[in-house]
């Protein structure tokens, strides 16, 4: 069983979240337990580009 991270709110973000639609809140809601649980959609980091 993973513990799950920490989740900071910055500045009016938890405030702006819940004036979106339900259907809205359900995405990001998701999303955002994803990351805390440590199961969430992992990029592999971008390869610099060279000119």
């Amino acid at each position: 069983m993973s513990t799950r991270k920490s989740l900071w709110w910055i500045c009016s973000s938890k405030k702006d979240l819940k004036q979106m639609p339900t259907d809205v809140q359900d995405v990001f809601g998701y999303a955002l337990l994803s990351e805390e649980v440590g199961f969430g959609y992992q990029k592999e980091p971008r390869k610099p580009i060279s000119i």
